[in-house]
């Protein structure tokens, strides 16, 4: 019998490269928004860490700084 695997280890994002990737942005630019307060990156035990709802919710919560 096969296990499922829990939603919230589907939708998580583990290291710098993950969450650039994601976000399409540099592994630079994630580092710099995970010291914003607000910015759902984690980063337990210094490994980078975020989850894909999370990040998109706040990610439409920005302004556009196109136009």
């Amino acid at each position: 019998m096969k296990v499922k695997e829990p939603d919230v280890l589907r939708e998580a994002l583990w290291g710098l490269k993950a969450i650039a990737t994601f976000m399409g942005c540099t592994t630079d630019r994630v580092r710099s928004m995970s010291k914003d307060p607000d910015c759902p990156i984690y980063r337990p035990g210094g490994q980078y860490h975020a989850l894909r709802s999370e990040l998109w919710t706040w990610m439409r919560s920005k302004p556009s700084k196109a136009a």
